[in-house]
């Protein structure tokens, strides 16, 4: 049995809703459970637990730790030999907790039943002093008979204590003489420190007298403000709290008994103030509750990860028997398991129940990814079934802000996500960061494959092509897309595009020689796609219709005739004014010929921003002016105004208008 006492110098901390929690945690994994509330004059565990009163007002309650101290002093013993054997059970004084859906059972030594008047009549008898300093006070045998008396009748595998606060005996001897842990919660002020560095030098002086049961000590600063874009500072204050704490815990304790791990964190959460009392099974996942992080990385620091993991393979085997059964409680049962222990194990069974109810990206890639986090191996069928199917998804989502409007899978159907929030890691780091590891693990899925997909390894390429720290990756991925697929029009454009973004010349100069003949067999498809004409110009070509010509063996305007507002475009980019406005002046005077559908006026209109940003509206219409008489000039004026296009560009156009009528 392992004791473990949670104390605090000053209420407010969240310390007893934190063993409540803690208790729950344990009876997840099927541990069996012993609490003692010692916050005598203020108890409030059996709140925290869920054991109140009926709608009698009669509580379940009976009786308890006073209750146990009482009648032990008034038992007659006498220092040092009392009559173990004659004293009624220490079980008379607990209650047992539903614990359910647990299978792990809670038991209770509550402080008593506060809601009577006996109660308080009895804790006032108690003189403390007396009771343990005095020739004939019992109080340490009293606490000794009751820690044995659990170990004996209820065998757990963890005592929990939670201490009053202060400097009293009674806290004294929750935090010296019975715990082999001590977890202590403070708020991160000198008002705080002031008490906690006695309690840290009463607890370095209990090691050196009982060197042979040592003490270790867990300090945790509570109720720090949770970090928002709002309370930047909060948060960029943090680290220098956890710090301060640090080095006060070490200087009051020594290193003999502080071992140095990092001071953790327990951020102040709003659902407290509402009411809150169940954060472990409850209906929070830990992605949406700062509060439940903290509490598993505590948890799982003061429970071994062996302890944990000797239970899992009963119940994932539990959760699987349940799927047929009733999937949403073994669902909900695997999500709890994954959560609580970011194991492999768990991980990947929570990944085949949702990939079983196919679910989309939003919850499936996010526990492939965690999956892939824990064991850094995609070796598992389901790394590639996961990513192939819901990476581009998953991306469109994680990609940071300014790369959302992403072209979407050429074989996904159109789905509409909430934003995704089924992951710790998404709950944990900034936009770019996830982006980062959401890119590297499809990329190591991509490569280990035997045999890549070709729509799989096109959308890494155009995600790589939004992030400057993947141009290796991205030239990779393009390579070997290229040697496999040849022949494939949309490979060949692609791999254009990340010419153009490639950080290292020579790969891109090698790459480019292997173009011409794909690209002449392709150029009809290239050019309906208006990925070559978007491409060619930006890797730096300075004789473009002789690169044209050679490529494609035609001429320029044969590769634009499909899209000629792109050849509007490229034509300004390339500082080709003449033939810019050549190109421009005829998708005008196409108007007078025509009606135009709405795909046809949206080339208009991205013509002419083009023309208007790069500052040749009244060339253009000096050039209109030489090919139309003044009767087309004003039916032409006319169709522009009457142009069905967003405000914007109705603007600019009845701008332009304006002018060409005075031209």
């Amino acid at each position: 049995m392992k004791t473990i006492t949670f104390y605090s110098y000053k209420g407010g901390v969240g310390r007893t809703l934190l063993v409540a929690n803690f208790a729950r945690y344990l009876a997840r994994f099927d541990k069996t459970v012993a609490l003692i509330d010692l916050d005598l004059e203020a108890p409030g565990l059996h709140h925290k637990l869920g054991v109140t009163s009926s709608e009698a007002g009669r509580s379940p309650i009976r009786a308890g730790v006073t209750d146990f101290l009482c009648d032990f002093r008034d038992g007659g013993h006498t220092p040092g030999c009392p009559s173990l054997e004659s004293f009624p059970s220490v079980g008379d004084y607990a209650i047992q907790v539903d614990s359910s859906p647990s299978r792990g059972k809670i038991w209770l030594f509550p402080a008593g039943n506060v809601s009577s008047n006996e109660y308080w009549q009895r804790l006032g008898s108690l003189d403390w002093h007396q009771f343990f300093f005095s020739q004939s006070g019992l109080g340490v045998e009293a606490f000794q008979h009751l820690k044995k008396g659990i170990e004996q009748e209820f065998a757990p595998d963890y005592l929990l204590i939670d201490s009053r606060t202060g400097i009293t005996e009674v806290g004294g001897v929750a935090t010296n003489m019975l715990p082999d842990a001590v977890v202590c919660l403070m708020l991160a002020n000198e008002e705080n420190m002031e008490g906690m560095r006695v309690v840290f030098h009463s607890l370095a002086h209990r090691h050196e007298v009982f060197a042979a049961q040592p003490l270790t000590i867990v300090p945790v600063i509570s109720r720090l403000p949770a970090p928002s874009d709002d309370e930047k500072d909060h948060f960029d204050d943090e680290p220098s709290r956890v710090s301060w704490v640090r080095e006060e815990v070490a200087a009051a304790v020594g290193d003999s008994i502080y071992d140095p791990i990092d001071v953790l964190v327990i951020h102040q959460d709003a659902a407290i103030h509402r009411g809150e009392q169940r954060i472990i099974g409850g209906e929070c996942r830990p992605d949406e509750s700062l509060l439940l992080r903290d509490y598993l990385k505590l948890f799982q620091a003061l429970v071994p990860r062996n302890e944990v993991q000797q239970y899992l393979p009963q119940l994932i085997e539990r959760a699987r028997d349940e799927m047929f059964e009733d999937p949403n409680v073994a669902e909900r049962e695997l999500e709890n398991l994954a959560d609580y222990t970011e194991d492999p194990m768990a991980l990947l069974e929570l990944a085949k129940a949702y990939e079983l109810r196919r679910y989309e990206a939003d919850r499936v890639f996010p526990v492939a990814l965690r999956l892939w986090g824990t064991s850094d191996s995609v070796e598992d069928p389901i790394h590639w079934r996961v990513v192939k199917q819901h990476f581009w998804a998953f991306w469109r989502h994680v990609a940071p802000q300014r790369f959302y409007h992403l072209p979407p899978s050429t074989s996904s159907k159109k789905r509409s996500f909430k934003p995704i929030e089924h992951a710790l890691f998404l709950a944990s780091s900034d936009g770019h960061h996830r982006a980062f590891q959401t890119l590297t693990y499809a990329f190591q899925v991509w490569s280990h494959h035997n045999q890549p997909d070709k729509e799989l390894g096109l959308q890494l390429a155009r995600a790589f092509g939004h992030m400057d720290s993947f141009g290796v990756e991205r030239e990779n991925v393009m390579h070997d897309l290229r040697h496999r697929f040849p022949e494939d029009p949309e490979v060949v454009s692609e791999l254009l595009s990340a010419l153009r973004m490639s950080d290292t010349p020579e790969v891109a100069r090698r790459e480019f020689d292997a173009l011409p003949l794909q690209l002449k067999r392709h150029k009809a498809v290239l050019s309906e796609r208006m990925r070559l004409p978007k491409s060619i110009p930006e890797l730096g070509i300075e004789d473009w219709q002789g690169l044209s010509e050679s490529l494609c063996g035609a001429e320029i305007g044969d590769v634009f005739e499909i899209t000629p507002a792109t050849a509007a475009e490229y034509f300004i980019s390339l500082n080709m004014r003449n033939e810019a406005l050549w190109y421009a002046a005829a998708l005008l005077c196409d108007l007078l010929e025509r009606s135009l559908s709405e795909e046809e006026w949206h080339e208009r209109v991205r013509m002419f921003e083009s023309v208007t940003s790069a500052g040749l509206e009244e060339d253009l219409a000096a050039e209109l002016g030489t090919r139309l008489t003044h009767s087309d000039i004003r039916n032409l004026v006319k169709k522009l105004r009457d142009s069905k296009t967003d405000r914007r560009a109705a603007l600019n156009l009845l701008q332009f208008s304006k002018r060409l009528g005075q031209s």
